[in-house]
Order: structure tokens, then C-alpha cells, then sequence
């Protein structure tokens, strides 16, 4: 087919068959028409796309992405800082004595009484005479219901890390003092430890029985008495009644653990 190709002129020449025309950035571009032939049918254009100064060359793609090639960043898992343990709360005099127990948290009828209560001495038996080794700081409360002669008597001693040594000396109590002498208020005595049944709470527990009882003669009082430590603090509970005390000794057990737990 024939074609003419075009350039810039002052005056375009007549225009037949086919044109060529350039273009400033590239290679010329060549369309061709059909020629006015009488009989020519269809027409075909071709055309070529220039490539000129500025145009950017495509991108590479990786293979395996649907894009070109970037940086990818790395992300590494956050991990926590490790902070030292924190130390244990070592509880001083005033800690414990505000741990104790208050005439709030007893039945109606008890009534603080003299720290000392009915007085006397267990020297007889020095574990129950004598703060454990390595008692650090201690607390007493008393209190006692004239309708029923019952005395409760509370004690708290921290000794941190010999609590283990503390709770087995206590645990010997059977044993060691099974039998001794001692004195309440101003009359002598005789007492006589059994185990009891403890209860399931704290970090352990110790229960026993002391029988009181004239030398040589019938019982007069009993004496029942918990042992509970918790987190180097070390709790004894003690019910001394002319009658079993039944589930107050539980009751106000749990109450002074629940006092302790709340402070440390």
C-alpha cells in the first residue's frame, strides 16, 4: 500500500494516500490509511508509541509478588524487661498490732481484757513460754466472756524465714510437752497436750488440746489452741472455756488470718 511520509514545512503539502508524521521526542510515527482507490476495502492504522527523554524504564518485579522490589521491615517480638523479685514485707510491732483482732471481730459478750489474762505460767513447757527463735517483732490481745468463762487469747510472731523451724517445734508439742506443770493465776497446776484437728488453711497449721487440771486431781478447764502461719507471720489462737468451744475457735481463726492476709 502506498504511504507518504510528512515533515514540517512553512506550508503543508496536500495531504494523499497514506501520511508519515515525526514527532519532537522520538522516532517518526507511521499511520497508514488506505488509498482512495476506488474498490479499497477496510482500514488499518499502526502505530508506533515514541519513547522520549524523561520516560522511566518499568520496574522489575520479584518473582513470587504481584509489584516491584521494596524493603521489607523486621519487626522483632517484644519481650518484657525482667524486673528483680520484690522482697518480701517483713511486718514490725505496730504492723501486728494492727493485725489483731478487735472486740468487733468476736461474738457478742467478749470484751477486750488485760494482755496478761488470767495470768500465770507455762514454764513448764518453754516452746508455749516463749516466742520461737527468730521472732523478730510480736502482738498480744485478750479478750473474755464473763456469761460463759471463756478466754481468747491471740498472739502474732513474725519470724520470716524460720517459720518452717517455728510450725515443726509447734507440731512436737505432743511430744515434747505431752505433760508439765504450770500455774494460772496464783493456783499450780498440771497440763496435758493431745493433737487435734487443724484446720485446712494458712500456709500451715497445727492444732492441740491442753487439759488443765489440778495436781493429782479431775480437769478443770481446756485449753485448745491453733497454730497458723502465713508469709513468715506465724498466728496462735487460743480458747480456754469450762466447755468445748465448739466452732468459735474456727470461726475466729479464720478471722485472724483473714486480718493478716488483707496487710501482707
Amino acid at each position: 500500500m502506498p504511504t507518504v511520509t510528512q515533515y514540517p514545512t512553512s506550508a503543508p503539502p496536500t495531504r494523499t494516500g497514506s501520511t508519515t508524521a515525526t514527532t519532537p521526542s522520538g522516532p517518526a510515527v507511521v499511520q497508514t490509511v488506505p488509498a482512495p482507490a476506488t474498490g479499497q476495502a477496510g482500514t488499518s492504522v499502526r502505530l508506533t508509541t515514541p519513547r522520549g527523554p524523561g520516560t522511566s524504564k518499568p520496574k522489575t518485579a520479584v518473582p513470587g509478588t504481584t509489584g516491584p522490589s521494596r524493603p521489607v521491615a523486621v519487626h522483632e517480638p517484644y519481650e518484657p524487661p525482667v524486673l528483680p523479685p520484690k522482697p518480701p514485707f517483713i511486718p514490725g510491732e505496730q504492723d501486728l498490732r494492727a493485725a489483731l483482732l478487735t472486740g468487733g471481730d468476736l461474738p457478742p459478750g467478749f470484751i477486750p481484757a488485760d494482755a496478761q489474762g488470767l495470768g500465770g505460767s507455762l514454764a513448764g513447757c518453754p516452746l508455749l513460754a516463749n516466742d520461737p527463735p527468730g521472732t523478730t517483732a510480736s502482738a498480744n490481745a485478750v479478750f473474755s466472756q464473763a456469761a460463759t468463762v471463756t478466754t481468747v487469747s491471740q498472739s502474732l510472731l513474725h519470724v520470716g524465714d524460720r517459720t518452717a523451724e517455728a510450725m515443726a517445734a509447734f507440731d512436737a508439742l505432743p511430744q515434747v510437752c505431752a505433760r508439765f506443770e504450770g500455774t494460772l493465776s496464783t493456783m499450780k497446776l498440771e497440763f496435758t497436750t493431745a493433737r487435734a484437728t487443724s484446720p485446712a488453711i494458712g500456709d500451715a497449721s497445727v492444732a492441740v488440746r491442753l487439759t488443765i487440771s489440778l495436781p493429782g486431781g479431775p480437769a478443770l478447764l481446756a485449753q485448745d489452741v491453733v497454730i497458723v502461719s502465713h508469709r513468715g507471720t506465724i498466728i496462735v489462737l487460743s480458747v480456754i472455756s469450762l466447755t468445748p468451744p465448739g466452732d468459735l475457735l474456727t470461726a475466729v481463726v479464720t478471722r485472724a488470718l483473714d486480718k493478716v492476709t488483707a496487710r501482707w
